[in-house]
């Protein structure tokens, strides 16, 4: 689970012992610091033309290397840290570009240079 990759995540439910609500999220965190068994993510969701104002959500167009079936939304006001246990299967991986345009969002949201 590195930087970049795109993932789907157990995101569970206290009733069930199973998989709960399923996810899509990219893995945000440096890959070299830490070492819990826990990723910092960004959620996926379906893209929406009124988004374009929003400096947190970022368009992330469906293409080869990130094996996704719509265009989707990066949420970076909704990161979270998550068990690895959680993670279920990898789907893909973002851009260079779009990596950076998500660690930029999460700057912009915490007022960091």
């Amino acid at each position: 689970m590195k930087q970049g990759e795109i993932w789907d995540i157990n995101l569970g439910n206290k009733h069930e012992t199973g998989i709960g609500v399923k996810c899509s999220v990219i893995v945000i965190n440096d890959d070299t610091i830490g070492i819990l068994p826990s990723r910092v993510i960004v959620p996926l969701t379906e893209w929406q033309n009124k988004f374009d104002k929003a400096i947190w959500l970022i368009r992330i167009d469906p293409n080869d290397e990130n094996n996704l079936g719509r265009i989707s939304a990066v949420d970076a006001f909704q990161m979270h840290t998550i068990p690895t246990t959680r993670f279920l299967n990898k789907i893909g991986v973002v851009s260079v570009e779009e990596l950076q345009q998500i660690k930029d969002a999460v700057k912009a949201i915490i007022n960091a240079d």
